[in-house]
């Protein structure tokens, strides 16, 4: 019988051999890295009667407050007296904190990023969000031309002009909370209120009906 040349056997050993440290080596591939325990899946303004009064952190898997679990705004800590209640999904931010961090404003042109950490360790995804300054009603909603009209909502300190349309209302009275303007010169039909900062759009809108003006003699 033939014998097979003995570097033959010898190259397959080694070969084997390799195999093996390889194996124990490398060992089985490690899973990747586990997502953070909380999730920030959105933040919200809220409001009340027209004024921002703060705002909510929305989400999973916060737990509740700790003395070393902190919200963070821009990676800022928040003062723990001022994210009160904490629970597992929500966290309320009160507005002065808020403000404090941003300096007075709602920057329409700045995207903030929320986060939360367990001492100096992030436990969460850092949340970008951004705000529209908010109109949420008008009165009344339909009119002619010259009407006075009264809009309710949150940041309207923020310079900005109102527009109807393309066109500028001119406007009588201005607070936070509240706008009363007149109705500018537009066509008769169906058009959007908004707050508008040179060409760029910076708040939500509102429908108004702008309504034919009545002839004279007509009731």
């Amino acid at each position: 019988m033939t014998r097979k040349p003995l570097y033959l056997l010898g190259a397959f050993l080694v070969m084997f051999g390799a195999l093996l440290v390889g194996h124990e080596v490398i060992g089985p591939v490690e899973a990747s890295a586990a997502a953070p325990p909380a999730v920030i899946t959105d933040v919200v303004l809220t409001t009340y009667s027209g004024s921002m009064v703060g705002l909510e952190v929305l989400g999973s898997g916060f737990g509740t407050a700790s003395p070393t679990k902190r919200l963070f705004i821009d990676g800022i800590q928040a003062d723990v007296a001022e994210v009160y209640p904490w629970t597992d999904t929500k966290i309320t931010v009160d507005e002065e904190v808020f403000y404090e961090i941003t300096k007075g404003f709602i920057w329409v042109d700045h995207t903030y990023q929320w986060e939360i950490r367990e001492g100096n360790a992030p436990i969460s995804n850092v949340f970008p969000k951004a705000f529209l300054l908010e109109i949420h009603g008008v009165r009344p909603k339909s009119g002619p031309v010259g009407t006075g009209i009264e809009l309710s909502g949150a940041g309207f300190g923020h310079p900005g002009d109102l527009i109807l349309g393309r066109v500028k209302c001119e406007i009588v009275t201005r607070t936070p909370g509240k706008i009363q303007a007149v109705v500018p010169l537009v066509p008769p039909g169906n058009h959007v209120l908004g707050i508008r900062q040179g060409t760029k759009l910076i708040s939500s809108t509102v429908p108004f009906s702008v309504t034919p003006a009545k002839k004279i003699g007509q009731g």
